[in-house]
């Protein structure tokens, strides 16, 4: 894994962090793993962050 989507990962498990802090107090919904792989990524999840998004589109664009 090059460094590039090691700090991608980084980045979009704080933003996982935030999501799981703002479900916290709803019993029904779990929580979100933690991605150690970009395999892992949930594509819905970077709905919140358009930067995260565009970022992670590009890594799949390089990889491809």
């Amino acid at each position: 894994m090059n460094l590039e989507t090691k700090r991608f990962l980084q980045d979009y498990n704080s933003l996982l962090d935030e999501i799981n802090d703002e479900i916290a107090g709803i019993d029904d919904m779990t929580k979100n793993k933690k991605a150690t792989k970009l395999s892992d990524v949930n594509i819905l999840d970077l709905q919140q962050s358009q930067f995260l998004y565009n970022w992670y589109i590009e890594i799949k664009n390089n990889i491809n």
